[in-house]
Parts: structure tokens; C-alpha cells; sequence
């Protein structure tokens, strides 16, 4: 399996488990769950791309 792969998958895991202890419920109005967890997803893509992509660079500078 590439490595990069594993890398993608463990920041991934490790960037929801950091998000899940953040309360949201106060930036969206009632009754907007959705909205929510749609913003709570790309929050987490977001951060694991960016951390993933600093962790292969680091690698393979080596």
C-alpha cells in the first residue's frame, strides 16, 4: 500500500477525532442540522488535506 494512503487516512482519522470536541451548535441557527454537518465535513476534509500534504512534503524531504 502507497503511503501516502495510510498518511491520508490517519490524519483523517485523527483530524475527526480532534473536530468531534468542537461545539458548532452555536454558529448555526436552529433547526439547521444539516448545514451543519455538511460544514463539519469539509472543515475536517479540509484540515487533513492541508496537514496530510505537510506531512508527505516532510517525508520526502528526507
Amino acid at each position: 500500500m502507497n503511503y501516502r494512503a495510510i498518511v491520508y487516512v490517519i490524519v483523517l482519522f485523527a483530524t475527526t477525532f480532534a473536530v468531534s470536541g468542537i461545539n458548532f451548535t452555536g454558529f448555526f441557527r436552529t433547526k439547521h442540522e444539516i448545514e451543519a454537518k455538511v460544514f463539519v465535513a469539509l472543515i475536517i476534509m479540509g484540515i487533513s488535506y492541508a496537514a496530510s500534504q505537510f506531512i508527505i512534503s516532510f517525508i520526502e524531504a528526507f
